[in-house]
């Protein structure tokens, strides 16, 4: 029997936003089970918001979420970390809109909740089982999951850009896997848009450090921590927005050019053909 899964001890980590420039500070409690994963204000601790895809009010260049007077700004690093390493249960509180970048990477959040350690409860874990195959196209883009035991993901990037053509990754996902194959991978974005960006109010706080950047003539600013290094980078993203149906999922997902919008329309589409089912 697999069990759910909360923290041993609480963790605080503190950064930048990648859009707002301005510092938040997360902590990351222990949770009973069955209590799931759960925003909280520090400030109004009667401001909470647990996660469901109706949830999502915008996918541009980051998911945000808002309900019951709480609004929580890029999301999908700290929900991928918490699915990848398959903790279920954990109270977020924090001060800010938006959530810390950090290297922009899920790394430095692994090392944290490693280091306060993982508690097993004693109540089993139920994950979220389709038993048939589901199908979402948007444009060029597309994501189906197709009934697994486990939870698997491959997934295909291309861009106009010729380091970024048909790059292609797959891993089963495991916490090992994750923490060591996907959780370090960075975001990534093109130097003609991050100008674009800065202009339109969003990015503020990217820099050089927390990015891997790329112009015409190649990678700007980085070497790569691995070839694949981008297309890893939307797995991972694709993971924290399939955590916003609120439980663990098992599946084999083929994603074509995911990104937020997609991701999150999956997600609704995935929880309506459960519902469906019922």
């Amino acid at each position: 029997m697999t069990r759910q899964k909360t923290l041993a001890h609480p963790v605080e980590i503190k950064g930048i936003g990648i859009h707002s420039n301005k510092e938040c500070t997360v902590r990351f409690l222990p949770a009973p089970a069955d209590h799931g994963i759960l925003f909280r204000s520090a400030h109004n601790p009667q401001q909470t918001l647990s996660l469901t895809p109706d949830i999502v009010i915008s996918h541009e260049r980051a998911t945000t979420i808002t309900g019951n007077g709480l609004k929580v700004q890029t999301t999908e690093h700290i929900l991928a970390t918490l699915m990848g390493l398959e903790i279920t249960n954990v109270l977020i509180e924090i001060d800010a809109v938006e959530l810390p970048i950090m290297d922009g990477s899920a790394a430095p959040l692994v090392t944290a909740i490693k280091k306060a350690g993982i508690k097993e409860l004693q109540t089993e874990l139920n994950y979220i089982i389709p038993d048939k195959a589901v199908y979402y196209t948007e444009g060029d883009g597309a994501i189906i999951l197709i009934p697994d035991n486990t939870l698997r993901i491959s997934a295909t990037i291309d861009f106009p850009h010729p380091l970024l053509r048909n790059q292609t990754a797959y891993y089963h996902i495991t916490p090992n896997s994750f923490a060591e194959e996907i959780a370090p991978a960075r975001t990534f974005g093109f130097w003609h848009e991050v100008q674009k960006l800065h202009e339109n109010g969003l990015a503020l706080g990217g820099n050089f450090d927390i990015a891997v950047i790329l112009n015409d003539d190649g990678y700007m600013n980085t070497e790569l921590r691995y070839p694949d290094e981008c297309v890893r980078h939307k797995i991972l993203d694709l993971l924290g927005d399939l955590a916003l149906l609120g439980a663990p999922l098992k599946g084999y997902i083929f994603a074509r050019k995911p990104g937020h919008a997609l991701n999150t329309a999956f997600a609704k589409a995935l929880r309506d053909s459960l519902s469906n089912d019922v």
